[in-house]
């Protein structure tokens, strides 16, 4: 059942940018194939990231807050050093100007803030991963597109035609509500089987006889109830 979750999210999200690819323009989409290869292939290393991530923090009794901020500071020195390089080379043209005046202060409480967000994310997440796994968390990214796309058509439409309402994407994102729920139901029955086997060895003993079935374990023959 979660397998089929797991599927149902794949192709939930999978449609949705087959929708905002339908709908990007003629001299864009080429480009746009482009981004989605790219796409996939970040895809498949934040993939190994959750998985070598669980690994660390689960086999190598790494805290996840040691792990979030080591990975932290890594991806801080990358790009800085990404951006100092493309600085030098290019120069400020690189950035496209802003309309007005923006004060330096203003900028600063900006990044500060941000920087405070992306902290509390990352903690957040990384202590998630370590309590459900890397499967549970990545499925839960569904829930992130689900909201994107409504906040999305709620609050950026006005200025963006790309953000608005689609019947492409809302399927997609219906799908993804589908693998998610059916991935919840999985979850669900498969920590009762859990609860059940984990009955069913609290049971054994010489004296003890434990009975299982489908709905509930039962020790018998033993003064030891369950």
């Amino acid at each position: 059942v979660r397998l089929a979750g797991v599927l149902l999210v794949s192709a939930g999200t999978l449609l949705s940018a087959r929708g905002a690819y339908s709908e990007a323009p003629t001299a864009e989409a080429g480009w746009l194939a482009v981004g989605c290869a790219a796409l996939v292939g970040g895809t498949a290393l934040h993939a190994g990231m959750f998985v070598f991530s669980e690994r660390a923090m689960r086999l190598g009794g790494l805290h996840p807050f040691l792990l979030s901020s080591g990975m932290g500071a890594a991806e801080t020195a990358a790009l800085a050093a990404w951006n100092g390089a493309l600085l030098s080379r290019h120069g400020p043209q690189l950035y496209a100007p802003h309309d007005g005046e923006v004060e330096t202060g203003t900028v600063a409480l900006l990044y500060a803030g941000l920087t405070l967000v992306n902290a509390m994310h990352a903690l957040v997440f990384f202590e998630l991963l370590d309590r459900i796994g890397a499967v549970s968390s990545a499925v839960m990214k569904g829930v992130q597109l689900v909201l994107v796309f409504a906040f999305s058509v709620l609050f950026f439409c006005r200025y963006q035609a790309s953000q608005c309402f689609s019947w492409p994407k809302a399927i997609g994102v219906a799908t993804v509500v589908a693998g998610l729920l059916t991935y919840a139901a999985g979850a669900r029955d498969s920590r009762r089987q859990a609860e059940r086997q984990r009955r069913c060895i609290y049971c054994e003993a010489p004296s003890t006889e434990c009975v299982c079935t489908s709905t509930e374990s039962t020790c018998i023959l033993g003064a030891r109830g369950v």
